[in-house]
């Protein structure tokens, strides 16, 4: 595919794969369903084969003896399953839509109360290479630092680690803890706060890596690229990587086995450079997975009303608190 990218890893192990955008994936997983279901189609439908399936990532599996027409209607399934998935990712839910701006505004709004330095009328503007704002005479000239970016009370935010932009990146190996929507809700507000400091960028990870981290070859590895995000951040496709069901077992598993990927295990750090890597248990810090490494269904979508807050306020001041703690790691912090 033009413009994909590969190396080998020193990080993840086996082969990093960037693809240049979002609908590339798109299209990677549509080919991988669609060859399986015409390499059947000259068969004799009354015939029988040996079919052994497994999870996607990994486990026990299992052989039984089907017919070629009962594994065509199989695999027609599974690929309506994974337009499923590219339809919810392109277009949401209008609903959801609307909850998540509003949550997001609300989160942007309280932070901005509890610390009003994070704004963009708190602190001033220095100049940089880099930046929300260019001067185009400035550019035009070629003098060094064109562009003006904000400052927290005088002290020098960082530039971002994806060449100037503050670059997150969100794992889709496992699933995450909290509300789908209050998920993408957080992240949102991420964004709008880090873009009163400078341009941002969302990656999407997705692993498939040897348990041992010993393989060499594109059987395994990190496949990633970055959100179409020219026009703004669309909250459902933030609600797609953190919650669907099926982001990980039916569509980054379509993706990467198309692109040669064998192996099962998941990631756990970022393959680029990045300013935060948000992972499925992106809160643990403040209690709200009580330290299990990974909750059941049920647990997930009852965070808030057992292990975390359960009123609107409690919520409002974690994720606020969380934020500010994220936010100036990200501008301030040599560790972060």
């Amino acid at each position: 595919m033009n413009d994909t990218i590969e190396y080998d890893s020193k990080i993840n192990s086996g082969v990093t794969v960037i693809l240049p955008n979002t609908q590339a994936a798109c299209e990677l997983g549509r080919i991988h369903y669609s060859r399986e279901i015409n390499n059947l189609k000259e068969a004799d439908p009354d015939s029988k084969v040996n079919v052994t399936t497994s999870s996607a990532r990994g486990g026990g599996s299992k052989s039984k003896e089907m017919k070629i027409s009962t594994l065509i209607k199989k695999w027609k399934e599974q690929l309506k399953l994974y337009d499923g998935c590219v339809d919810d990712l392109k277009k949401g839910v209008e609903a959801d839509k609307n909850y998540i701006k509003k949550l997001a505004d609300q989160i942007v709004d309280y932070t901005l109360m509890i610390d009003p330095s994070l704004s963009n009328t708190e602190g001033g503007w220095q100049t940089a290479e880099n930046g929300p704002i260019a001067d185009s005479s400035l550019v035009a000239s070629g003098v060094p630092n064109p562009c003006f970016k904000r400052r927290h009370d005088g002290e020098e935010a960082k530039d971002g680690a994806g060449d100037g932009a503050y670059r997150v990146v969100i794992c889709t190996d496992k699933p995450y803890w909290g509300q789908v929507n209050d998920n993408s809700a957080y992240i949102t507000a991420l964004v709008t706060i880090l873009q009163n400091f400078g341009p941002v960028e969302i990656w999407i990870q997705q692993g498939w890596l040897h348990p041992k981290g010993d393989v060499n070859h594109i059987q395994s590895g990190v496949t990633l690229f970055k959100l179409d995000a020219d026009g703004g951040i669309d909250p459902t496709q933030l609600a797609f990587w953190t919650g669907h069901r099926f982001k990980d077992a039916v569509f980054s598993h379509a993706v990467n086995t198309e692109i040669g990927r064998t192996q099962a295990a998941v990631s756990t750090v970022s393959e680029i450079p990045c300013d935060v890597f948000l992972y499925g248990t992106w809160m643990k810090m403040y209690g709200i997975d009580e330290g299990k490494e990974r909750p059941t269904n049920e647990e997930a979508n009852k965070w808030h009303k057992t292990a975390g807050p359960s009123t609107k306020q409690e919520r409002l001041q974690m994720f606020s608190e969380y934020l500010i703690d994220t936010v100036k790691g990200i501008l301030y912090s040599e560790d972060n």
